[in-house]
């Protein structure tokens, strides 16, 4: 099983992942218009799904440092053979079990890094990877350790806190992962410098 998994994953990285290239302070003629900018580390960009609505349980096989993100990816194969790349949020671990979508009412069966509606949500529950409107994919508390929480709701509309100190309000179609946003301890890593 555990070839599979290494298997899948290679597989996977090869397609979901694609080297990011600087554009070095170049513009579109490819003359260099802004001095000393370019170079660097070179990363792979994954490709994360963002949408999450496939209504289905699925197992974490694999946690990822990302370059580009502050927060952990995780590779989750679900239930019905799909597999994609997912932010993860704090207290998922490999082999941690998730649902992905919309249509699952029975709320106390979600656990954290789970998706669901505004509307199924309980007030005053921490929530991260939250749409700003139906079907356009996770737009907010996406960095690390970042969390928002419901304080208030209708039949129409749930306002958030956010982590900044704003209030707004969201449809209560949109939908969000239970917890916080993973590595939390991402504020305290020390950036040592070239003499140290």
């Amino acid at each position: 099983m555990l070839k599979l998994y290494k298997f899948i994953f290679n597989k996977f990285l090869r397609i979901f992942a694609f080297g990011f290239v600087m554009a070095s302070g170049r513009n579109f003629f490819g003359r260099i218009c802004v001095h000393h900018q370019g170079g660097g580390h070179k990363f792979n960009y994954l490709i994360i799904d963002k949408f999450r609505y496939i209504n289905e349980f699925g197992f974490i096989i694999r946690i990822l440092k990302n370059y580009y993100r502050t927060a952990f990816v995780g590779l989750v194969i679900y239930d019905n053979g799909l597999t994609s790349f997912i932010m993860l949020t704090e207290g998922i671990f490999k082999g941690s079990r998730i649902f992905s979508g919309s249509d699952l009412l029975l709320y106390s069966n979600l656990k954290f890094g789970s998706t669901q509606k505004l509307f199924n949500i309980s007030l005053f529950e921490n929530i991260s990877f939250i749409e700003l409107f139906p079907y356009s994919g996770i737009k907010l508390a996406r960095a690390a350790g970042v969390s928002s929480k419901i304080i208030s709701k209708d039949n129409e509309k749930s306002v958030l806190k956010l982590t900044s100190g704003w209030v707004i309000s969201l449809s209560n179609f949109c939908l969000a992962s239970l917890g916080i946003s993973s590595n939390i301890g991402w504020n305290y890593e020390v950036i040592k410098k070239s003499w140290d």
